[in-house]
């Protein structure tokens, strides 16, 4: 049974050039959809400061 659907997770950096062509490659041969994501939060790496003492501390 063949992959009807492909899922690649992106960073967007200019190492992904190669994931991004062979993800495309591999859907046309298999006739599949071909989906990426990226997920761009905001706050990571911003320090946590709400007056508490962080987790086991």
């Amino acid at each position: 049974m063949p992959y009807k659907k492909i899922l690649i997770a992106l960073e967007c950096t200019d190492d992904e050039n190669n994931v991004i062509e062979e993800a495309i490659r591999l859907a046309g041969t298999l006739n599949a959809d071909l989906s990426a994501f990226h997920v761009n939060d905001p706050a990571a790496g911003k320090a946590h400061d709400d007056g508490q003492p962080a987790p086991g501390k």
